[in-house]
């Protein structure tokens, strides 16, 4: 099981995947958000514009 385990977090890139992660360019251009700023507690603030989705 643990190899099982270890082979899919390789196939996956589940380490790297914080440093190296591209979103598609699908979601680049017609994605509507956006980073607004760090809260008290350090979690990202996100604004995501629902009107400006293009969901075709």
């Amino acid at each position: 099981m643990l190899r099982k385990h270890i082979s899919w977090r390789k196939e996956f890139q589940i380490d790297t995947i914080l440093t190296d992660y591209e979103p598609p360019e699908v979601l680049l251009k017609y994605g509507a958000s956006s980073f607004v700023c760090f809260d008290k507690e350090g979690s990202a603030v996100r604004i995501q514009d629902w009107g400006h989705l293009d969901g075709k």
